[in-house]
């Protein structure tokens, strides 16, 4: 397995996508178009502890983005904003810089079996509990 990204790696990054897309909600609180996200302002930031996260809106989704940091990172909420608890294979093989689906899959799918994530269709997969 690659040790770039494991299952705590995994589990981070739904945290860290669902405090994101909470930031988004709480710094734009008159927002309201879930759907098509028209009131959303196209580019902006959120605070996540001492970190800043830029976003840019596209389409029905936003884009997180860090710069700067000896690693970019990138969440892509590119669907389901209005469920930020849930993942797809996309924005994992893109936070994580990978080009092996099979190899996520595998991962996510070990995961399922065990018990920390459920599996919503095809590549949509959601984390069981997520700390309040």
């Amino acid at each position: 397995m690659n040790s770039v990204f494991d299952k705590d790696k995994i589990i981070q990054f739904f945290l860290l996508q669902n405090e994101l897309v909470k930031a988004l909600f709480k710094a734009y609180p008159m927002a309201k178009d879930i759907e098509w996200l028209l009131d959303f302002p196209k580019n902006g930031y959120v605070h996540i502890n001492e970190d800043i996260w830029n976003f840019s809106k596209h389409g029905k989704g936003i884009m997180f983005f860090m710069e700067g940091s000896h690693i970019d990172k990138v969440v892509d909420v590119h669907n389901n904003i209005s469920c930020p608890e849930l993942a797809d294979t996309w924005r994992l093989l893109q936070y994580f810089s990978l080009d092996d689906e099979n190899q996520l899959e595998v991962l996510l799918n070990n995961m399922v079996i065990s018990g920390e994530l459920e599996k919503i269709s095809d590549k949509l997969y959601r984390l069981k509990e997520i700390p309040a």
